[in-house]
């Protein structure tokens, strides 16, 4: 507001004279000597230009063009910056005892030195908006901060460690030239670290009085420039012990320990996911909000573990969390220590890892609730985590086998005293999470896994090293009794089994303890398992050799490619050949028809010895490089071939003269040793690879 003109203090305004005489005769200010001077006293946070006009219009206002510009005689001077302090977060925290909290103050100059002070809840009235109004015990006309050094204190200032203070700078300067704290681009960052339980809050201020503390007027209220952040308060607990990984199976149990409590407070304990929460050395936490409700989100923790036993006493359910429910934030109800702690045990259900959470429900739910950042608002703990083993089916990553090859799953994390029960689900009934959780279709409505004809792609054809003949979609087979449910017993906490391809399709084993109502894995209305259970990798089975790439690439003369051919049958022999580019025409998925120019009934492979050669095979050289192998032409009856170690065959292909040829893999079955086909078409189990292109130098 201007405040003064010509040296006369005027009552502020925006505009001297005020408007609304008359445009005709209107009032003004006039010089002196030539000249006006004004005072501008800041009032709020921002900027404003200083402008003198003519008043020559039709209005007292300054009248302008349509592009903008004043059609009266005008003058704009330098601009008037107002800095005003603005901490941030303003939202309430809660850190545990050597906790940090961080707070950023900003809308500073950097040319003026600040003052940062911790100031006792008792001794402030903070609405929230940065404003505050202070007690002064002593009358002495400043806010008094009271003893927030026990509660917490300033231990660093804009990225520098400091010992640690409850105002920094500290001391009593001389007022006429304070010592303060100056911004970097506008900004001062402070951390406080809690001491002990209790809550103060952060108070910046620019120091422009009497003594170099917050100077207030008789209501309490700052007459300097001044900001308050949120509150941060000091937990002393709860700690949840322990603190390091438990690795456990599945119906194993853990026992933690909850301790630093009130007997007289009710708690509340939840497991929390582990991609849901962040959890610090001094056992406080960050945690997910992804519903944007303000509570911390536990996620599917009930598929890894459950809450099983509460004070030495059973929980008649297992829960992720206790109390369950929803009760009321105005009188929750809790779990009560004994004698100062909790103790809880907690039951592997399923693979994955969680943690247990202990808090006090303070706030308007009785969820867990966070700031903006994640960070919890109301006292906490978090223990270390429980990590469930199983069954825990490996690889979970993919596998490619042939018709009539096998693979081999191992089952982990498994209790001995258990019978579980293996199924084969086609991959199109199951979704898997990145945290190996899973979800199943229900196609009937019947509350159990849909399998689906899964028989068509593979069967399990051995457990534990017995073979099961015939193979079966699931192991145990049929429909026996729920309450005494016939199943597979873990050797050493492990099931084996052996999936042997039938026919072309995806797949994935599941294996489960049976404890439902029915011998099918059990699930809830959103798919999801309510039985104890794991999930291995995709096994793709194909009918055919898959050669990869099957993109088409260049190579150039004497360099070398590789080809990887998958899905094969280890006890059969192939044979891999090259064909040039005119005598093929691929479909793109792996098959193609051939040139028959002789007209024999076999496929012409051309001169491809000219472009290419296969130079090596399963890491054995060829030498000399050959465009078929095994080369020649041997017993039809009893033909050579190469053999596939572990479903695979590897080839190394070298690039001779210009031209494109495409690897062709064929299982030698038929009259003669080459690709048979008729009318172009193989009558043999083949596959084609991409082109390999030498281009011409």
């Amino acid at each position: 507001l201007i405040t003064a003109v010509n040296g006369v203090d005027m009552m502020g305004a925006k505009t001297v004279p005020g408007a609304g005489d008359d445009p005709a005769a209107p009032t003004g200010v006039f010089p002196e000597d030539g000249a006006i001077t004004v005072r501008v006293t800041g009032v709020g946070r921002g900027t404003v230009f200083p402008v003198l006009y003519r008043n020559g219009g039709d209005s007292t206002f300054l009248e302008i063009d349509d592009a903008g510009v004043p059609v009266e005689l005008y003058s704009v001077g330098a601009p008037f910056g107002v800095f005003q302090p603005d901490t941030q977060p303003r939202a309430p925290r809660v850190v545990p005892v050597d906790g940090t909290a961080t707070y950023v103050v900003e809308g500073l100059d950097d040319q003026q030195a600040y003052r940062v002070t911790l100031v006792v809840a008792d001794n402030v009235v903070a609405p929230g908006d940065g404003s505050g109004v202070f007690v002064d015990g002593d009358a002495n006309g400043a806010a008094d901060a009271g003893a927030s050094e026990n509660i917490a204190l300033i231990t660093e200032v804009n990225g520098v460690a400091i010992a640690g203070a409850k105002t920094v700078p500290d001391g009593a300067d001389d007022p006429a030239d304070p010592t303060g704290v100056f911004p970097v681009d506008g900004r001062i960052v402070v951390v406080v670290t809690g001491v002990a339980a209790g809550t103060v809050y952060p108070v910046a201020y620019t120091n422009r009085g009497d003594s170099t503390f917050l100077e207030i007027d008789g209501d309490g209220v700052p007459t300097e420039p001044y900001s308050v952040g949120g509150a941060v308060s000091v937990s002393a607990g709860p700690v949840v012990r322990p603190e390091d990984t438990q690795t456990i199976a599945v119906s194993e149990t853990v026992d933690y320990t909850i301790t630093g409590l009130d007997d007289a407070q009710a708690y509340r304990v939840t497991l929390v996911i582990d991609t849901n929460v962040q959890r610090a050395p001094d056992g406080s936490g960050v945690f997910e909000d992804r519903d944007g409700n303000g509570a911390a989100d536990s996620g599917p923790s009930d598929r890894v573990a459950w809450i099983t036993m509460l004070n030495d006493a059973p929980v008649a359910a297992g829960t992720r969390t206790v109390p369950a429910g929803n009760d009321d934030p105005a009188n929750p109800t809790g779990v009560f220590p004994v004698d100062g702690a909790i103790r809880i045990t907690l039951t592997g259900v399923g693979a994955g890892t969680v943690y247990p959470v202990a808090y006090v429900n303070a706030g308007a739910s009785t969820f867990l609730e966070l700031d903006f950042d994640g960070v919890p608002t109301e006292a906490h703990g978090v223990g270390g985590a429980i990590d469930v083993r199983g069954p825990d089916v490996q690889p979970t990553g993919g596998r490619i086998i042939g018709v009539d090859a096998s693979a081999d799953y191992t089952i982990d994390g498994l209790d001995d005293d258990t019978a579980y029960r293996v199924t084969l689900v086609v991959s199109a009934n199951v979704a898997v999470n990145a945290d190996r959780s899973a979800t199943f279709v229900d196609g009937d409505g019947n509350g159990a896994a849909d399998a689906g004809p899964s028989e068509n792609i593979g069967l399990i054809t051995r457990v534990n090293g017995l073979a099961i003949d015939p193979g079966a979609k699931t192991v145990p087979g049929g429909d026996d009794d729920p309450a005494a449910p016939t199943g597979v017993f873990p050797v050493d906490g492990r099931i084996t089994v052996r999936i042997t391809g039938t026919g072309a399709g995806t797949l994935r084993p599941v294996a489960y303890a049976n404890g439902g109502a029915s011998t099918f894995l059990e699930i809830d209305g959103d798919g999801a398992p309510i039985e104890r259970y794991g999930v291995g990798g995709t096994l793709r089975v194909v009918d055919a050799p898959l050669v990869e790439p099957a993109a088409d690439r260049m190579v150039g003369v004497a360099a070398t490619t590789n080809v990887r051919v998958r899905g094969l049958v280890d006890t059969r022999a192939y044979r891999i050949t090259l064909v040039v580019a005119d005598n093929i025409t691929p479909a793109g998925d792996g098959t193609a028809t051939f040139v028959d120019g002789d007209a024999n009934g076999a496929a012409d492979a051309g001169p491809s010895e000219n472009v290419a050669l296969i130079t090596m095979i399963n890491g054995l050289l060829v030498d000399p490089g050959a465009k078929t192998v095994p080369d020649g032409g041997d017993d039809p009856a009893d033909p050579s071939g190469i053999f596939p170690v572990g479903g695979e065959i590897t080839l190394q292909i070298t690039g001779v003269g210009a031209g494109a040829v495409y690897p062709v893999v064929y299982s030698n079955g038929g009259a003669s040793t080459f690709l048979e086909i008729d009318a172009g078409v193989p009558t043999e189990l083949y596959g084609v690879g991409g082109a390999i292109i030498v281009p011409a130098p």
